[in-house]
């Protein structure tokens, strides 16, 4: 599919300038959890500037959801969501950086800093999209709604205060990196839980009088719940099911046995497992291990949950994206990924009821230091963007 005028004027009319300029800007200014609120206002200004018109609705005290809406709103035509979030993960320990993880550094072809791949870049070629529609004056044939979200890390709490308050659309585009060559058209699904391990306590040199938590949890439920975790038949878009057992805490004493043993769990998993297939696992499993040691008591708690899910890559909404992912890149062959994660676009399919996909600019550096985005790969996602909300909202497509 080769470009209109229309098209051609509005992708030329997004400047690597443009689009560095604002990733920087976010990647300099810090936004986890209780920071968003910064960032929401730099987005704002930026919108603000090309004439959109911006709410702002806290979903918790300096949480902000942020939405500028472009296109003819109410019920008239079809209606496309943008979505990035604008919280990111800690930078970490400064001293294992190579560069200052707040600096918004371009060096080398490359914007680096906390959230540049996840997911500011993406965040910030959306938000350059939006301008770059209004400022050429386009007349959409529906709505393009593009929302800036806090508290994705955190458990989907933005997108999830979206879904209560009445969010709907044809389909739905999430920022997260797809190496803007591609896109993700399945996630995995998540389950956060903490596993309470309770035992009796005793001297340590007389452990036969008590239950030792701790010990039944490195000997019995640690080895079940890396079992149970990696149970599910596979995807082969998406990585094999895994959990991980990434917190630890117990004992209250150094010459006593521990009675009790909290333990914080991630399973990922790919779909059709549920949720609940994974919850019934770890249950069963742990009643197991209480058989092993009379007097154990195991509970189970989940923290956070969200489902996986899967477009077919044939979706008329997803084929018109990934041509206009190709004749931006000038590519013949856009593949279609699945993603080890999860993200917003979970909540838009499986809780609110739309399609949803992954495509934007970065990579998977995106929890670990000296995270980064290709400057080049920043450009050609926001002139995707644009492009792409042009053909959905006069197209079949978006109908």
């Amino acid at each position: 599919m080769s470009l209109s005028d229309l098209e051609r004027q509005v992708v030329e009319s997004i400047t690597p300038d443009e689009v560095v300029s604002l990733a920087a800007r976010l990647v300099q200014t810090k936004s986890y959890a209780e920071d968003e609120w910064r960032i929401a206002a730099v987005l704002r200004e930026a919108l603000a500037a090309s004439g959109l018109e911006v709410t702002s609705t806290d979903v918790r005290p300096g949480r902000p959801n942020l939405v500028a809406t472009l296109g003819a709103g109410g019920a008239k035509g079809p209606r496309l969501v943008y979505c990035g979030h604008m919280d990111s993960v800690p930078a970490g320990d400064a001293s294992t950086w190579t560069v200052d993880p707040f600096g918004g550094l371009v060096r080398d072809g490359k914007l680096y800093g906390r959230g540049a791949s996840d997911d500011k870049g993406g965040l910030a070629g959306m938000a350059v999209a939006a301008c770059a529609l209004n400022r050429a004056g386009v007349k959409l044939g529906g709505s393009l709604i593009l929302a800036a979200v806090c508290g994705e890390v955190q458990g989907n709490i933005g997108a999830r205060a979206l879904a209560a308050d009445g969010l709907s659309a044809d389909f739905g585009v999430v920022a997260e990196y797809s190496f803007a060559d591609r896109v993700a058209t399945c996630y995995r699904g998540a389950l956060w839980g903490e596993v309470v391990v309770k035992g009796r306590s005793a001297h340590t040199g007389r452990p036969e009088q008590g239950v030792d938590a701790i010990k039944a949890a490195a000997e019995a439920v640690v080895p079940m719940l890396l079992r149970v975790g990696g149970e599910g038949p596979p995807h082969p878009l998406m990585p094999q099911a895994i959990l991980g057992v990434n917190m630890i805490k117990g004992g209250t004493a150094p010459n006593m046995i521990a009675d009790r043993c909290e333990l914080t769990i991630d399973a990922r998993f790919p779909p059709p497992t549920r949720v609940s297939d994974v919850e019934g696992r770890i249950t069963a499993g742990l009643r197991e291990c209480e058989g092993v040691y009379p007097g154990l008591d195991c509970k189970f708690r989940r923290l956070h949950a969200v489902e996986g899910f899967e477009v077919p890559e044939d979706h008329p909404a997803v084929s018109l994206l990934r041509s206009s992912v190709g004749d931006v890149t000038g590519s013949t062959e856009v593949p279609v990924i699945g993603k080890a994660g999860f993200s917003d676009a979970n909540v838009f399919v499986r809780e609110i009821g739309f399609p949803a996909v992954a495509y934007g600019p970065g990579n998977s550096t995106g929890v670990g230091p000296d995270e980064w985005v290709p400057v080049e790969a920043l450009v050609t996602a926001a002139r995707v963007y644009a492009l792409f909300a042009l053909r959905f909202l006069s197209s079949r497509a978006g109908a």
